[in-house]
């Protein structure tokens, strides 16, 4: 009998300018330190343009904090801060327009049937590190070596076999459990017979179906909502966020991202009269939040936790233990 998927829950990873997901490690990190899933990736630049790049984004931040009500470096800096203005009618409306645009549903299929028991030989090898996988970087490692993985055990993870980036071929996830919460996708290409890491997020992220991957975060007082909207190759297209910290019976701190995309040209467009409302966190690229009212604030998590809990029920009939899914252990 199929397992049922552990329920998601974490802190999302916040965003930058660039696109890619190497560095959203949000389960190892505080508050204080959120990992962007839209990386700017300097590396490879001269110094000369890294420096130039660095100041033209400084100046861009400095100039987009002078436009809003409050400025902070990280959004866990005001989640507990009562006095914070409320957005204009027309950024409410902006917000739950942008949101109402999320495809928060996804399938669950499983993908051809022409070579499934292959694939399951394939990703048994990988799980059981017989053989290598590629990260991002084009580097090899073993399962039992990378990141969280260090305290290895196959008891200790559910596995979700289904096709997730859409190419109607299984990929395999991992979910990591017990006090070592981490998702890694990972994707075997069979005409180079190797395996790459698509997808990787620590804290307990889920797929949400093909390309689709959401939080929840019940750890703490009030709760955060995250979805992010993949690509084929596993890169993040676009993220949402949104939190609520209840103070008491009478007041309660409803806050919303403005979505982030990967593409530059479909992000939206703010006036500076609704800035002049904003929060601006400086993080990351910088990124705006607005407060908005309960009552908008709960038609936003309506349609989540009704996409989300749907996709879990769904998720139940891809999600296997080890002995399930590859046989007793060698």
């Amino acid at each position: 009998m199929k397992k049922m998927a552990v329920a998601v829950c974490t802190v999302l990873a916040l965003v930058s300018a660039g696109c890619g997901n190497e560095s959203s490690v949000v389960g190892e990190h505080t508050e204080a330190e959120e990992s962007s899933v839209f990386e700017t990736t300097q590396e490879e630049m001269p110094e000369e343009i890294q420096k130039e790049t660095q100041q033209e984004a400084l100046e861009e931040w400095n100039e987009e904090a002078a436009k809003a009500a409050k400025v902070y470096e990280y959004w866990g800096d005001f989640k507990d801060e009562k006095n914070l203005p409320y957005a204009d009618e027309a950024t409410v409306s902006l917000l739950l327009d942008a949101y109402g645009e999320f495809e928060y549903e996804g399938s669950f299929e499983t993908g051809s049937q022409e070579y499934y028991s292959e694939y399951i030989e394939k990703y048994k090898r990988l799980v059981d590190s017989e053989v290598p996988f590629l990260d991002d970087e084009g580097e090899a490692f073993y399962v039992n070596e990378y990141e969280w993985r260090e305290a290895y055990s196959n008891a200790r993870y559910y596995y979700y076999f289904f096709d997730i980036d859409g190419d109607d071929e299984p990929e395999l996830g991992i979910l990591g459990t017990s006090g070592n919460y981490f998702l890694n996708v990972y994707d075997y290409d069979r005409e180079a017979d190797e395996f790459r890491l698509w997808y990787s997020e620590g804290g307990d992220a889920a797929p949400g179906g093909e390309r689709k991957i959401f939080w929840v975060d019940f750890m703490h007082i009030g709760l955060r909502y995250g979805f992010h909207q993949l690509d084929a190759e596993g890169k993040e297209e676009a993220e949402g966020f949104f939190f609520f910290t209840p103070f008491n019976e009478e007041e309660t701190l409803c806050a919303v991202m403005v979505p982030r995309y990967a593409d530059e040209s479909r992000e939206i467009a703010l006036t500076d009269e609704m800035k002049s409302r904003g929060i601006y966190v400086t993080s990351y690229g910088g990124m705006w939040f607005f407060r908005i009212p309960q009552a908008e604030f709960a038609e936003l998590e309506k349609v989540y936790e009704e996409a989300r809990m749907e996709a879990e029920k769904r998720r139940e009939e891809v999600t296997y233990t080890y002995e399930e899914l590859f046989g007793e252990e060698s």
